[in-house]
């Protein structure tokens, strides 16, 4: 029960982020088997900064009320 909401409401936080990117060449975006990996290829622009953040808070909201069905992985880019 539920998970088919909470799969609207990643697909439309996910897409709805997406599209908000406004340099979208500078992300690698792979989309399979329900997980979306977004991997930063170059340096964030503030307004893209704040989508991806955005995208995070709402998706950490999700995985607050259906924590099996959401996983969020982070992980930072290595320098160097």
């Amino acid at each position: 029960y539920g998970k088919d909401i909470v799969c609207a409401g990643v697909s439309s936080v996910v897409i709805g982020g997406l599209n908000a990117l406004d340099e979208i060449e500078s992300f690698h975006i792979i989309h399979e088997s329900g997980n979306v990996q977004i991997k930063v290829l170059d340096t964030l622009t503030n307004h893209d900064s704040i989508v991806l953040s955005t995208m995070i808070i709402q998706l950490e909201t999700i995985k607050d009320a259906f924590p099996q069905c959401v996983e969020i992985v982070k992980r930072n880019r290595k320098k160097g």
